[in-house]
């Protein structure tokens, strides 16, 4: 082995096993290093590439159905809007949070700004109630 590669023969084994037999398939930066250790020691990194190979060659073999067309339309039927929705009381709590923050109501001032204030509420409400509004 020379000293003109850094690869060794557990880095080689290693990434064979994480890539596979085809060194086109390994992260760039270590297919020079990868080139250069097959060069040096043709027989072992070889052996090590044809095991990957083979089982890359039995990964190819697995072949996954697509999903029926009924899945797509039992998800389509369901109704569902949105894949991630927030807690009813996310909407509450917000309300309170612009409540405060504003100052108004809970934070102290009710005299100022009531109206806004009991409109921000009651729209933060009725969106985390349900009423068809996206939050």
């Amino acid at each position: 082995m020379s000293e003109m590669h850094t690869m060794n023969p557990d880095r080689f084994s290693e990434l064979a096993d994480a890539f596979g037999g085809e060194l086109s398939r390994w992260p760039s930066d270590e297919q020079a290093r990868a080139q250069a250790f097959l060069s040096a020691e043709p027989e072992l990194a070889q052996a090590l590439l044809d095991e990957a190979a083979a089982l890359d060659a039995l990964l190819d073999l697995d072949v996954t159905a697509p999903p029926a067309p009924a899945l797509y339309e039992t998800i389509a039927a369901s109704g569902i809007r949105r894949a991630f929705a927030p807690p009813r009381w996310a909407g509450i709590a917000a309300a309170i949070a612009a409540d405060v923050r504003r100052g108004d109501g809970l934070a102290g001032r009710p005299d100022e700004h009531p109206d806004q204030s009991r409109r921000l509420v009651r729209q933060c409400l009725l969106r985390s109630l349900g009423d068809g509004n996206p939050v």
